[in-house]
């Protein structure tokens, strides 16, 4: 994981000059390039592509999720993000919102409110921020169910 701020100059050039935080609408230029872009209270924060074991859980945890999800919610993948505040944005590696909760624009990328259940897979580079960033920033985004998934354990 890496922390990429605005004092990078291929980076600053996709912000505003007078921004010193970025937003959800500076994520909507962002290249899409496999990298996750997430965003920690106006932090730009980038991670690599995920390895093979961390796909290999993900899709036996979304599959367990969707037998079990009632019809009334829905269970998704990343890369979909939850944007509670316009410098928040997360890209959770699963989420269970209501499907009355979900945006009516069927090209949405984003929720808004926030998902019943939010599933962080741990990779190596990851640990840390998920165990302790994501954390917090899930809680303090309404996110009351929050899944840290270790496939090694």
């Amino acid at each position: 994981m890496s922390v990429v701020t605005v004092e990078s100059e291929a980076l600053a050039r996709l912000l505003p000059e007078e921004a010193e935080e970025w937003t959800v609408d500076d994520l909507a230029r962002m290249p899409s390039d496999g990298l996750r872009y997430e965003l920690f209270d106006g932090v730009l924060v980038v991670s690599p592509a995920p390895y093979i074991r961390h796909q290999r859980a993900s899709r036996a945890l979304f599959l367990l999720l969707h037998e079990a999800c009632p019809p009334d919610m829905e269970v998704f993948y990343a890369p979909i993000d939850f944007q509670p505040t316009t410098k928040r944005s997360f890209q959770p590696d699963l989420l269970v919102a209501r499907s009355a909760d979900l945006p009516v624009d069927d090209d949405a990328t984003a929720i808004t409110i926030p998902p019943l259940l939010a599933v962080e897979v741990l990779s190596k580079g990851s640990r840390s921020l998920d165990r302790i960033f994501k954390r917090e920033m899930y809680a303090t985004s309404g996110v009351d169910n929050y899944w840290i998934f270790d496939p090694k354990a």
